[in-house]
């Protein structure tokens, strides 16, 4: 079934949910789950519910776990940053990894 006929499916009714599953609480599942979970402002899609699957205790992906032992972000707080949740200004420029996830 196409995106277009999925949207003109649920837009409007009052069927069964549409039920996403979000496989990883890293960066990109949780933009993903933001976005599915904004989908009748974009989409007018009205009954849609988002679940995020994530096998670690918290949120992170390979921020949180450093799947490279020694990696550090080398990017400021200006750059790794989503463009409707900024990092706070009172904290410094480049941050420690646990702190981004935070």
């Amino acid at each position: 079934m196409s995106q277009t006929a999925i949207i003109e499916r649920a837009a409007g009714s009052m069927m069964k949910p549409i039920r996403v599953a979000v496989i990883g609480a890293g960066a990109s599942g949780l933009v993903t789950a933001k976005y599915l979970r904004q989908a009748k402002q974009y989409f007018g899609i009205l009954n849609i519910e988002v679940r995020i699957f994530e096998r670690e205790d918290g949120v992170g992906g390979v921020y949180k776990y450093k799947v490279y032992e020694e990696a550090e972000m080398v990017s400021s707080k200006y750059l790794t940053a989503f463009s409707d949740f900024r990092v706070p200004k009172d904290l410094p420029d480049f941050l420690p990894v646990e702190d981004y996830v935070r």
